[in-house]
């Protein structure tokens, strides 16, 4: 997932850039913003999945920006984070769809326990939706996907081992614009580019799980995950059991 902080008070911005543990949550490295038309046009011409942004800012009403967010992208996580203490207003904030509402001086806690949410749901919801369409081999089989995305799906098959492997990383080597490739890849199969990555890798998982007897942390490693305990997560979330539970239900049957 993708994440975008935008507050017109410097060190906020860098206060939740350097103290959120990013990429122990799931989260590519995030980009931080001082000024709403800039983080517009950013976030316009590229994906992300989040927005942390303040909404008493010079250049735009808190309000009409969430609009304006969710006008490019309708299933974004927005978390506002203000020093604007108002009911009414976080209320109205709460009807637009906003995740959560915290006030300053922001506990990073609070912040990272929203984050995690926000993680777990978008998870659980892609993996929902993954599991409603055809089968991996009928996807592979598939002659009539567009010959860009068939082409993607196999590298994605031979390289699920890197821990590179994004959105970002295969629209470069696509020659795609990331936001088109995110639209298409999705509307030819059904399903998010990076919830397949991380089922085909869950998958993965589990077929090692049967038929090695590595470490569950070594076969993260093999899966693309640098985190055991994330790839520990995600599994549980996808298939209802641990890794070691699995493991010992297949020593057991």
């Amino acid at each position: 997932m993708k994440a975008v902080v935008i507050d017109d008070e410097p060190a906020h911005v860098h206060g939740i850039l350097k103290y959120i543990k990013w990429e122990e949550l799931g989260f590519d490295e995030p980009t931080g913003f001082t000024d709403v038309k800039k983080a517009l046009r950013y976030f316009e011409e590229n994906a992300a999945d989040v927005v942390i942004t303040d909404i008493r800012m010079p250049e735009i009403d808190g309000l009409t920006l969430i609009r304006k967010f969710q006008d490019i992208k309708s299933d974004l996580d927005i978390i506002i984070v203000s020093g604007y203490d108002n009911f009414s207003y976080a209320q109205e904030a709460i009807k637009l769809g906003v995740r959560a509402y915290l006030l300053k001086p922001l506990k990073i806690e609070e912040l990272h326990r929203e984050l995690v949410k926000c993680q777990d749901n978008r998870i659980n919801n892609e993996l929902s939706a993954i599991k409603k369409i055809k089968s991996e081999n009928q996807e592979e089989a598939n002659t009539e996907l567009h010959p860009s995305i068939r082409k993607i799906i196999e590298y994605i098959h031979l390289n699920y081992a890197s821990g590179e492997l994004t959105m970002q990383l295969l629209a470069e080597r696509f020659q795609m614009n990331d936001c088109y490739l995110s639209s298409l890849f999705h509307k030819e199969t059904g399903v998010n580019l990076n919830s397949y990555i991380t089922i085909f890798r869950l998958k993965k998982g589990m077929q090692l799980l049967k038929s090695t007897q590595d470490r569950i942390s070594e076969i993260s490693y093999r899966c693309g995950y640098n985190n055991p305990s994330y790839f520990s997560e995600q599994f549980k979330n996808y298939f209802g059991i641990t890794p070691s539970e699995a493991r010992k239900s297949n020593e057991t049957a």
